[in-house]
């Protein structure tokens, strides 16, 4: 199984606004989804603002941080744990495929 590859940080960065909204977004606009999803952040964050959400699912921005990384999978793993565990084990399997 391949990996996906990702043109830059921002569309990285967006992959991970999108799958941190989750299927919960379906049959909202947009700008709710994001609403719903900076309030979780900012949670978790108090650096996270809307403009960086919103940059995020843009593509506006240059640099995606671990930190904010971190804080979108977590956000990803306490929706769905099932699916972060087969997403962890397909990371770390290709990861030592390729070191082997």
């Amino acid at each position: 199984m391949m990996l996906r590859t990702y043109k830059s940080e921002a569309d990285f960065g967006k992959a991970l606004i999108v799958a941190a909204c989750g299927p919960q977004a379906l049959g909202h606009s947009v700008a709710e989804a994001l609403e719903r999803l900076y309030e979780r952040l900012a949670e978790r964050n108090a650096d996270w603002t809307h403009r960086r959400v919103k940059s995020l699912y843009f593509c506006e921005v240059r640099v995606l941080h671990f930190a904010e990384t971190m804080d979108l999978l977590a956000i990803v793993r306490a929706r769905d744990e099932a699916f972060f565990q087969a997403l962890m084990t397909l990371v770390v399997g290709e990861f030592i495929g390729e070191a082997g």
